[in-house]
């Protein structure tokens, strides 16, 4: 699989908003959930280099794909 980058991310927001709008997809799985199950060992990588990382939103339990797509996007950063 490729890396997880900020511009592959807005592409996979963009497509998954047009298909799936701002709701779950067909298996109820929602949008930062599904990144983390693609890129799970790169985005725990990025996560693991914060001192608390507990405290980190990462997108996963969010249900908005917006703000898993916000969350997401500050983790790459790092």
């Amino acid at each position: 699989m490729s890396k997880l980058t900020r511009p592959l991310l807005l592409e996979l927001y963009t497509d998954w908003t047009k298909r799936w709008g701002l709701s779950r997809n067909s298996e109820e799985i929602r949008f930062g959930q599904w990144v983390w199950i693609h890129w799970n060992t790169q985005l725990r990588e990025l996560k693991e280099r914060f001192k608390d990382s507990s405290s980190l939103l990462d997108g996963f339990y969010a249900e908005s794909p917006k703000t898993a797509y916000d969350q997401i996007y500050r983790l790459l950063e790092y």
